[in-house]
């Protein structure tokens, strides 16, 4: 019974034709361009595509009734520091993307305060699985690799591979974001994502195990600003959230290159 509706939410007046249509009292923010590592690259777009869609989002919504906005950050915003991240660190952020996402979430406290709403963050990692984009070559490493492969070509692995991610699937992630939108967790932050670690080299070999096709990655120079650790405690949405990682690396790998051959 969902309605699409097709938006640059940089623009404000058709953000805000879409949400008096809706007048929402609960909203979902995911929209960004969620390219950490091209970020340093297209400072501009990347900016946009986050802030300038979230304001938009949120001055509307406003005006329109909104009561509580869940906000989908990323662990992007802890930068580099000690693992596993929690959110109680200080945020340090390394990249313009995850500068973005820091200063949505310090707008959100403070609005929050003058305009009498309810905010939820949610801080997610590296999720994948089926439908998604498997057209950028910048972001979404599972089906970067997997697109390659469709194509009979090798894929990148930047500097030696070793760094280390929680792959997280979509139906985990998406369940706990939900249960943000009712509940009493106004102003509260929750990491979500997977509890085990991988380096993108284990990454690449369960692929190829899982699609039976073996093609040597070509490696390439270190990204510049890339944090080489990624690993979140999941401890406060475990609490509060029942949240669950259950799916296994190897099933998601599976799910995922299905929907990918399918895709073609």
């Amino acid at each position: 019974k969902a309605k699409l509706f097709i938006c640059d939410l940089r623009d404000p007046k058709k953000t805000d034709q879409v949400i008096k249509k809706i007048k929402p009292e609960i909203v979902f923010h995911l929209a960004a361009n969620a390219a950490e590592n091209k970020a340093q690259f297209s400072p501009i777009d990347i900016t946009t595509r986050n802030w300038n869609a979230f304001i938009n989002t949120l001055v509307s919504s406003l005006k329109n009734g909104m009561k509580r906005i869940v906000f989908t950050s990323s662990i992007a915003v802890y930068g580099a520091q000690q693992t596993p991240f929690k959110e109680t660190a200080k945020p340090e952020p390394e990249d313009l993307y995850g500068v973005s996402k820091r200063a949505i979430e310090e707008t959100l406290k403070i609005l929050s305060k003058v305009h009498q709403f309810e905010y939820v963050i949610t801080r997610p990692h590296n999720v994948y699985g089926p439908r998604q984009n498997m057209t950028d070559p910048y972001r979404n490493v599972v089906t970067i690799f997997m697109n390659a492969l469709l194509k009979n070509k090798p894929y990148y692995i930047y500097g030696d591979g070793n760094q280390r991610r929680c792959f997280s699937y979509i139906d985990d992630v998406a369940d706990a974001i939900f249960k943000c939108g009712f509940g009493e967790f106004q102003g509260m932050t929750f990491n979500i994502g997977a509890d085990k670690d991988y380096s993108i080299n284990e990454l690449s070999k369960a692929i190829q195990k899982v699609t039976n096709i073996n093609i040597p990655p070509i490696y390439l120079d270190n990204r510049p600003q890339e944090v080489k650790e990624a690993i979140a405690d999941h401890a406060a949405a475990k609490k509060y959230l029942s949240y669950q990682d259950k799916t296994l690396l190897s099933g998601g790998i599976k799910s995922t290159w299905e929907y990918a051959k399918r895709l073609g």
